[in-house]
């Protein structure tokens, strides 16, 4: 029985391709490449060439290429199905065989992804139209220019409950199909629309399809944002708002930076900084941070500067360090956040922001001191305290984070030993 091809699809988008290349053969970073020595033949000069931003591998020796499947299937010297299963298993996806019920699954999926699709040109369209007027206002307030929100497909949403039931209708779209997507809701008289008034913002995935939407409201009503729920093509967590545009960059510069919300993200494109990406969530999750790390393992942290956003960043530290990534925080100036900041003061100011970053060590540790000085404890104890934060940090690190601390607390550094 044939393995589900959307099964096949989310397999390799959530396969980490420079980790699983790297675990057979030794590779060194070259330009946007990493390159070694091809283990399908015999060879003296590296002509193997992994790309992992784009997902395949090519040996231009013996001229085998493919992706991470082939890989795994040339590699261990096993069948298809075998290499998928594998692969699977590492990325913690379900394998669904292509049986009546799966064929239905991934045919709903298909047709969501066309839903989505649907809306968001018709949304788009809205913007444009007069209709528009309101939120290509709203985007003229934040600064954005009209290549950016052609960039984005930034979109209006009419304040109407049948706009986009009625577009979908006359485009042959089951409405049921509609719902399950998350773009309108059932009620008492039938369908509406779920999105009224809003600014549109769609999140695609790494492969191209519209997987969901931000709704921004244009004024002060709450809540300011509308977001997509779980569907068959979306789970909260797992995806990055503009990884599908910024993961190349990011694999240029060995770095991502991360940012909370959509137009903090979209402002930081339209300002030169094209690695951005947002966590659309208050705090980064596990899966996210294995998506991040396909590309790179480097990452600038940029939440906003208020107690939350403070929050945010230790806990994102915690779960990017876990999953093999590095971590520095950009700290904004209190009130600001990245696209006031990038609009107020301009890209060069932003880019020293980068440039000044404080380290994940630092900035945790600066958190901590903050906390013992706090309290109401004696020296002794604050020296307890303090090398019970060195001693949970990689052993070879400990004498100069002691130094740091002791010079912080104002302690002799041979309390801390």
């Amino acid at each position: 029985m044939r393995i589900d091809p959307g099964i096949i699809r989310d397999v390799l988008s959530r396969t980490d391709l420079a980790a699983l290349v790297g675990s057979y053969v030794s590779l060194t970073k070259r330009g946007n490449d990493l390159v070694g020595l091809c283990p399908f033949h015999s060879e003296k000069t590296p002509s193997f060439h992994v790309h992992p931003d784009r997902g395949f591998f090519k040996c231009f020796g013996c001229g085998l290429g493919g992706d991470a499947i082939r890989f795994l299937s040339q590699m261990e010297n096993v069948p298809f199905p075998e290499a998928v299963r594998t692969l699977a298993k590492r990325a913690g996806v379900a394998i669904e065989e292509e049986t009546p019920a799966a064929a239905r699954s991934r045919s709903e999926k298909e047709l969501i992804y066309r839903a989505n699709d649907l809306a968001a040109n018709y949304f788009h369209r809205m913007l444009r139209e007069p209709a528009g007027e309101t939120a290509r206002a709203y985007c003229e307030r934040r600064g954005l220019t009209q290549e950016t929100i052609e960039a984005f497909k930034l979109g209006f949403a009419p304040d109407r409950w049948d706009g986009l039931v009625g577009e979908l209708q006359r485009d042959g779209v089951d409405l049921a199909i509609a719902a399950k997507a998350g773009l309108v809701k059932q009620g008492q008289h039938g369908y509406y629309d779920f999105y009224r008034a809003r600014l549109m913002v769609p999140t695609l995935s790494t492969t191209g399809e519209v997987i969901a939407f931000g709704g921004r409201a244009l004024g002060d009503e709450e809540p300011k944002y509308l977001n997509t729920a779980t569907t068959p093509v979306y789970t909260k967590g797992r995806y990055l708002f503009a990884l599908n545009v910024a993961r190349r960059e990011a694999a240029q510069k060995d770095a991502f930076i991360v940012v909370e919300g959509y137009l903090d993200c979209i402002a930081l494109h339209q300002a030169g900084f094209h690695n951005a990406v947002a966590s659309l969530g208050t705090a980064f999750t596990a899966e996210q941070a294995n998506e991040i790390k396909k590309y790179c393992r480097n990452v600038f942290l940029c939440f906003d500067a208020d107690p939350a956003g403070q929050t945010a960043t230790l806990k994102s530290i915690d779960t990017l360090v876990a999953a093999g990534c590095s971590a520095r925080v950009v700290r904004l100036p209190e009130g600001e956040d990245p696209d006031s900041f990038v609009r107020n003061r301009g890209s060069e100011a932003f880019a020293q922001l980068l440039d000044d970053a404080t380290s994940w060590v630092e900035y945790k540790l600066d958190h901590e001191i903050a906390t013992i000085r706090g309290g109401f404890r004696s020296a002794a104890e604050i020296a307890r305290e303090a090398e019970k934060l060195v001693r949970g940090l990689p052993r070879e690190e400990w004498d100069r984070w002691r130094v740091y601390l002791a010079a912080r607390l104002g302690l002799n550094v041979d309390d801390l030993r």
